[in-house]
């Protein structure tokens, strides 16, 4: 069976995987599962939530100085959370991509977001006053026929481009009280097929080359502390079982592509192993 046949038939899977009288329960399950082979049809690493199945993506916008988005670790780069519903929809969303505890300027926001309805056809932001987070969210309704695993990506691809847009609004909204709407960017807009496919390249080439310093980081340090913790090591290129996180390649305001990378958190998480292996172990005899 050829790729394009292939993918034809993850698509057909997706949208019978509702067509039943039921929809309960297994079928949620089902469409779950329906998304999650997409995007691993699409090389993508995916998780799910074994308490409740929802599927995440966690998202690094590429590159990172490119955009002004920044979450609570300094890092440009998010959550995408998948969920299927009973009552027959798809909700698509980064929760708590900006946190508004401790904010003086709660009304500037508020007015902002209110000013979203036009500019976004498709996201909303929800505020949730228990952890006081602000969530771009697209909800998707399942017709009889299903769903497209291509209409996921690009709503996934819209959620990131809410972030992308506006970020920089509600971020003055909170830090100086200013209630704006975004300036869109039309970085991009102009260039030619052949020049955004060139440019999405050499954006690609230069995530492979950060990939491999990052692991040689990890690499050398792990190294260096191998006396303390035995041996340690990793191999010289990482496999795609390192490659956890997804990176979304930027242009503009737009993500222009989403391609597997290192994780978020990969250094913290290297540097986090080594604190615990340096703690001293005291044996009493």
């Amino acid at each position: 069976m050829s790729s394009n046949s292939r993918k034809r038939s993850r698509r057909e899977r997706m949208k019978t995987a509702w067509a039943n009288d039921g929809r309960g329960e297994s079928c949620r399950h089902r469409m779950l599962a329906a998304i999650r082979e997409h995007f691993e049809s699409e090389e993508l690493c995916v998780f799910e939530d074994p308490k409740d199945g929802r599927l995440a993506l966690d998202i690094t916008l590429y590159p990172p100085e490119a955009v002004s988005y920044r979450n609570r670790n300094g890092d440009a780069a998010c959550q995408v959370i998948v969920n299927v519903y009973d009552e027959g929809f798809v909700e698509i969303g980064s929760p708590a991509a900006w946190n508004l505890r401790d904010c003086p300027n709660r009304a500037a926001v508020y007015e902002s977001l209110i000013r979203t309805t036009n500019e976004l056809p498709v996201v909303r932001f929800q505020h949730d006053p228990e952890d006081d987070g602000v969530s771009p969210i697209a909800i998707v309704p399942i017709g009889d026929r299903g769903i497209s695993g291509d209409l996921i990506m690009t709503i996934v691809a819209s959620v990131l481009d809410a972030i992308l847009r506006w970020d920089p609004v509600i971020r003055r909204a909170m830090e100086a009280g200013e209630a704006s709407v975004p300036g869109f960017s039309c970085a991009g807009d102009r260039l030619g097929p052949d020049e955004v496919n060139q440019y999405l390249r050499g954006l690609s080439d230069r995530l492979a080359d950060d990939i491999q310093a990052r692991w040689e980081w990890a690499r050398q340090e792990l190294a260096g502390n191998a006396w303390r913790n035995g041996a340690a090591a990793l191999p010289e290129q990482p496999r795609s079982e390192h490659l956890s996180g997804t990176a979304a390649l930027v242009l503009g305001s737009h993500v222009r592509g989403l391609t597997r990378s290192l994780g978020e958190g990969f250094e913290r998480a290297v540097t986090k192993a080594m604190a615990k292996a340096e703690k001293p172990s005291w044996i009493g005899v």
